[in-house]
């Protein structure tokens, strides 16, 4: 998908699957899929991707191949004891955008997988609860000095269906109490196609895109037969009100048959819009 001309810029969603050397099977072993994975980012060039499932192997790796990103990686986020880090860093061009603040947050309407490490966060954190956790971020963009707000997160598995609108205020309120009246943007893997965001303003961005929705519509790949389950868009791109969605696409690129993970990537070529407010909100870091 080509991004438009302009101040349009890409945003990539993204489960790239943590490593197991026996979980997974052996079509879904890292070593052979980080190529391809890496190959993929590269050929679709989103300028801001927020990543889930990231562990420490796959984070260097990502770090090395793609040197014209900065990385916000919440470094304990999804740390358990005596075990790498999980966790749903994001990725952004710096050439294009601007960092003007970011932290993460626990999410504390998820149930708790194993206990944590403790000792002092890479950035600002809550309490002690759950490893899943959103991440977010502030960014001004270098071609029109917009800034707008961003957050990425992955839910919990469907079997904790019940959690989600908990996890669901909870990005709310960081919202509320951190983007101020700035523009927008959430994804992850939200482990659920209903958007239970909706009534607070933010909308999938393939019901709003311009152009018809592209790709296939589902995003959850089934690991035994390598076909995208119908129906399974689980993965989200979400828009409040001043963005402006030109295109999306759910990325069905494989290799030797194979997709690099068992999620597909989702992306929305996005603008904001020149009358929403571009001033910093109060805190962060001006010019």
């Amino acid at each position: 998908m080509r991004k438009q001309a302009g101040c349009s810029f890409g945003i990539m969603s993204y489960n790239i699957l943590y490593p197991h050397e026996t979980k997974w099977g052996k079509d879904y072993r890292w070593p052979p899929r980080a190529r391809a994975l890496i190959d993929l980012i590269r050929r679709h060039s989103a300028d801001l991707i927020g990543l889930q499932e990231v562990a420490e192997i796959q984070l260097a790796q990502l770090e090395t191949a793609l040197p014209e990103y900065q990385a916000i990686i919440p470094r304990d986020a999804g740390s358990h004891k005596n075990t790498p880090l999980i966790a749903n860093p994001i990725f952004y061009l710096s050439n294009r955008l601007r960092l003007l603040r970011s932290g993460w947050r626990r999410l504390a309407a998820a149930p708790a997988e194993t206990d944590t490490t403790s000792g002092p966060p890479a950035v600002d954190r809550e309490p002690e609860g759950s490893d899943r956790h959103m991440v977010w971020a502030v960014f001004k963009d270098r071609r029109n000095g917009h800034a707008f707000f961003h957050i990425n997160t992955h839910w919990p598995p469907s079997r904790h269906k019940q959690t989600h609108p908990g996890c669901a205020a909870e990005m709310l309120q960081i919202m509320e109490n951190l983007a101020g009246n700035l523009p927008r943007i959430a994804g992850g893997d939200l482990n659920n196609p209903e958007n239970l965001l909706s009534g607070d303003g933010l909308t999938d961005a393939w019901n709003v895109c311009a152009q018809p929705r592209q790709g296939p519509i589902g995003s959850k790949v089934d690991r035994g037969t390598h076909q995208v389950k119908p129906g399974s868009t689980i993965d989200h791109i979400l828009v409040g009100s001043g963005i402006k969605v030109h295109a999306f696409l759910t990325i069905d690129d494989q290799e030797d048959g194979l997709y690099p993970s068992d999620h597909l990537p989702v992306m929305a070529t996005v603008e904001i819009d020149p009358h929403s407010p571009s001033s910093p909100i109060s805190g962060l870091i001006s010019g």
